[in-house]
């Protein structure tokens, strides 16, 4: 028999956790499987006692037994298909309705931008995906696709292709990196600008390691103004980015020693 114990409205569905939503969906799944089974055998032995009591008629009794064994055939199956909508409705129910749902991604959102730090963060985010990712994204796009017929033109000069306007190709990277035919170019328009990429990102990272490491002596040995604000800003930003590194604990032993 079916466990109606498990049977749940609305208003429980509501209070229950994730925990003993997922507990209790693995338990209807386990009846509903062998309400299955059961069916299966109940249908099972009455089309074979159904098929023994037409053995034993003549073909005159046959009509009014088959009949009567047609109602209860569909009486079991009428039964059979309440019990499994039951538990069907009890799965519905476990469902998390859409607008719970977010009414509790906007009451994360909420959480999260209460605290500065979080705030900072997603403002440097923003800025950051604005400022490089996307022109990045772009800028790479556009190099692999053929901007204008004059292009093509020169691009079918310099390798032998049958390129035209608005082609996706690759051959822009080789003529980049790699030019022989114009001495000089990929040096000029790409390897001196990526050294000096490097190294100014090098001695930017040198500064912010500096400026990161007096900003902590500052807020901690100081009655610095907005202490509290450069205190979040800092153990959010400046200790993930040093918390890695062996000797990132050097700066808060000297000052506090």
């Amino acid at each position: 028999m079916p466990n109606q114990s498990l049977t749940i409205d609305n208003r429980e569905a509501g209070w229950m956790s994730s925990e003993e939503r997922l507990k209790l969906k693995e338990e209807l799944l386990n009846e509903r499987r062998e309400l299955t089974n059961k069916h299966n055998e109940e249908l099972a032995v009455l089309k074979q006692r159904h098929a023994d009591e037409l053995a034993k008629l003549s073909d005159s009794e046959k009509n009014e037994i088959q009949q009567r064994q047609s109602i209860e055939l569909q009486d079991l199956m009428d039964n059979q298909a309440a019990e499994m909508k039951r538990i069907s409705d009890d799965l519905a129910r476990l469902k998390i309705p859409f607008s719970r749902r977010l009414r509790k991604i906007f009451n994360s959102a909420l959480r999260y931008l209460s605290s500065p730090a979080n705030v900072i963060t997603l403002v440097f985010f923003v800025f950051l995906t604005a400022a490089v990712i996307l022109p990045l994204i772009r800028m790479i796009s556009n190099s692999l696709i053929v901007p204008s017929s004059m292009e093509a033109r020169g691009l079918n000069e310099e390798f032998e292709t049958e390129l035209k306007k608005g082609d996706f190709t690759f051959l822009y990277w080789p003529y980049l990196l790699f030019n022989k035919t114009v001495p000089g170019f990929s040096k000029q328009y790409f390897w001196v600008p990526l050294r000096n990429s490097v190294l100014m990102s090098l001695i930017a990272c040198v500064i912010a390691v500096g400026a990161g490491g007096i900003m902590a002596f500052l807020v901690t040995r100081t009655n610095l103004p907005f202490k509290k604000f450069f205190q979040q800003f800092l153990s959010s930003h400046t200790s993930c980015h040093l918390g890695h590194w062996p000797f990132s604990g050097l700066i808060s032993l000297k000052t506090r020693t």
